[in-house]
């Protein structure tokens, strides 16, 4: 589970202008994935402690919102997302079982954050190619 952030449009455009992209196109995706950590750490639901574990293990008390991880900037994309230890049990938040209600946590995110990442991102660009 993870919110892409894809803006290889943008970039493609800056491509056609030979510019030397990488330099300021990681930068850029990298504030903009710190950002949107944030906010799916935001909407991350927490575990209050008031169930038993039952037959589950101490992992189940590990909170979702302490793995939340930003991946490695790669051809105009970058992942932030879960980590491998908690990635498996946000499946069933996201898209419900048949005890639970889908929440919807990461597309919720992508939906809040889509018109700021945008604006992160062209920011950071205009700044870092002085324009």
């Amino acid at each position: 589970m993870s919110v892409e952030i894809d803006s290889s449009e943008v970039f493609k455009a800056l491509r056609e202008l030979k510019t030397s992209i990488k330099r300021v196109e990681n930068p850029a995706l990298r504030k903009a994935a710190s950002f949107t950590k944030t906010k799916l750490e935001q909407n991350t639901p927490r575990w209050d402690g008031k169930k038993s574990n039952g037959k589950r293990g101490s992992y189940m008390q590990e909170h979702a919102k302490d793995h939340v991880v930003i991946g490695p900037v790669s051809n105009g994309n970058v992942d932030v997302g879960y980590d491998d230890e908690v990635a498996w049990r946000i499946h069933f938040v996201e898209f419900g079982s048949i005890k639970q209600p889908p929440q919807g946590i990461v597309q919720k995110t992508q939906k809040q954050i889509e018109n700021q990442v945008t604006e992160i991102i062209a920011n950071e660009l205009k700044r870092r190619l002085g324009l």
